[in-house]
């Protein structure tokens, strides 16, 4: 009698302690579980015309990091799909001038102004920033949470381009 009470203790004690760790390693057992910036990410994941990729703790300078999702077109029916998806407009003659150039035309804008119709959760997307690369045809979202860091995301990105000098600014 006291051998199988010793037993159910011991079983009860290793599932307290199981729970405790799955409770304080959850992100690491399940990643992405309740991240809510990953819906984007998984729409073109099975999609073979774009590239998804979701970074966690995106490195913008040496004191901000913030998530980023990054849609790379594969091939010309890719990028159709992403500037149908984030309503891109194309570009003007002088636009395309400097991509057939090899320079960069880059667009940034809220993510407000440019939801795809597949996002359902609009409030976790409202305020980030969206930056899209005419060049690289590719769109990255800044999963960003205050204007601070929407200022910084925009000011290294447009200090890098003008390092390279190889850019236009198309509204």
């Amino acid at each position: 009698m006291l051998k199988k009470s010793a037993i159910r203790y011991i079983i009860l004690l290793l599932l307290v302690v199981l729970a405790a760790v799955a409770v304080k390693y959850y992100e690491w057992l399940l990643p992405g579980f309740d991240d809510k910036n990953r819906q984007i990410y998984c729409h073109y994941t099975n999609y073979t015309h774009v590239e998804a990729t979701f970074v966690k703790a995106f490195q913008v300078n040496d004191t901000l990091a913030v998530d980023a999702t990054i849609l790379r077109a594969k091939t010309p029916i890719g990028w159709d799909s992403l500037c149908h998806d984030f309503k891109i407009s194309d570009l003007s003659q002088g636009g395309k001038q400097k991509i057939n150039e090899g320079r960069e035309v880059v667009v940034t804008r809220l993510m407000r102004a440019c939801f795809p119709s597949f996002v359902t959760d609009t409030l976790a997307y409202c305020e980030n920033i969206v930056y899209v690369s005419y060049l690289k045809q590719a769109v990255t979202i800044y999963h960003t949470e205050t204007e601070t860091q929407d200022v910084a995301i925009i000011d290294k990105t447009f200090e890098d381009l003008k390092i390279n000098k190889q850019y236009i600014h198309e509204n």
